[in-house]
């Protein structure tokens, strides 16, 4: 009678020890679940804000170039000067100074005059 008693005791005492083992793993698990949603939510939040960021760069861009090109357009540039009244002139050969040792960009229109007036006429 004794050996069916403890039988039955530590019977009791597996099953208490696998609930409390089944509830501790549902338990991890519901706070995996919700740390995960958690990270997934906010890098889709830091997504959605790069993208903003990044369609704000690229008007940004499309602006400057538009800006740029308009800069660089001699006869923009001519009408600009005639609108503010400035007298200039066109650079003549002999007031460009070329500083040896600080090369000019090839594709620069500095440069080609500077080209220019070094080959002579």
């Amino acid at each position: 009678m004794r050996n069916r008693r403890r039988v039955g005791q530590s019977l009791r005492f597996m099953l208490a020890i696998k609930l409390v083992a089944i509830a501790a793993f549902l338990t991890m698990m519901g706070l995996v679940f919700v740390v995960q949603n958690t990270t997934i939510k906010r890098l889709n939040d830091e997504i959605v804000e790069r993208e903003q960021r990044l369609s704000s760069l690229e008007d940004e861009v499309r602006i400057k170039r538009a800006l740029l090109a308009r800069l660089q357009n001699p006869d923009w540039l001519r009408r600009r000067i005639a609108e503010m009244g400035l007298d200039f002139q066109e650079v003549r050969p002999e007031q460009i100074v070329r500083a040896y040792g600080m090369p000019l960009g090839s594709g620069s229109r500095v440069a080609r005059v500077a080209g220019e007036a070094v080959a002579g006429p």
